[in-house]
């Protein structure tokens, strides 16, 4: 059991430190909204998080009406410009601009900041597709396996070191025992 929790907290830490950090060209798509619109919920917000992308990366941004509803507004901020630090103002999406069944909505520019970015689309009555390319690290959420690494790579080593400890100390006393049998 030692062994198997070393080397599962040593592949934890590799694959959320390393493997969650590297960057390549990499395309995610967005479908929603998956509710069921109605006369009291005619309209809906989505929230679609990127991983962080640098400064000065080209980013490609297209979305697309699936019905025939109503007008989709789509919006691309980094996160910080969303949710800005304490006392200071956000920023203005990089991007905005409305998709409908007879029109597609299409960006295509460079990152103005290194930061994680985020796709708001608000969808009037309308389902729609979205995909967004750029170069990002497209496992960033392995990062979160990096606590249970810190946690099973420490209590793995404890427990290999205790089972051969008490194994050592079996063989003494089997040892031990031994010797006092043939006397």
């Amino acid at each position: 059991m030692g062994w198997s929790l070393l080397i599962s907290g040593i592949a934890m830490l590799a694959m959320g430190r390393i493997l969650a950090f590297i960057k390549v060209d990499s395309l995610i798509t967005m479908q929603g909204p998956n509710v069921q619109f109605t006369s009291e919920r005619g309209y809906w917000i989505d929230d679609h998080i990127i991983p962080p992308i640098d400064r000065g990366t080209p980013i490609e941004l297209h979305v697309s009406a699936r019905g025939s509803g109503g007008p989709i507004y789509v919006f691309l901020y980094p996160l910080s410009y969303m949710i800005p630090p304490a006392g200071e103002v956000g920023g203005s999406p990089i991007a905005s601009g409305v998709a409908n069944e007879t029109s597609a909505f299409s960006f295509s520019g460079d990152a103005p900041i290194a930061d994680t970015y985020v796709v708001e689309v608000i969808s009037y009555n309308n389902t729609y597709t979205a995909s967004l390319r750029s170069t990002f690290p497209p496992l960033y959420g392995l990062r979160v396996v990096t606590v249970p690494g810190l946690l099973f790579t420490p209590g793995g080593l404890a427990i290999v070191y205790y089972d051969r400890l008490r194994q050592r100390r079996e063989g003494v006393f089997k040892r031990a025992l031994g010797h006092e049998g043939t006397q």
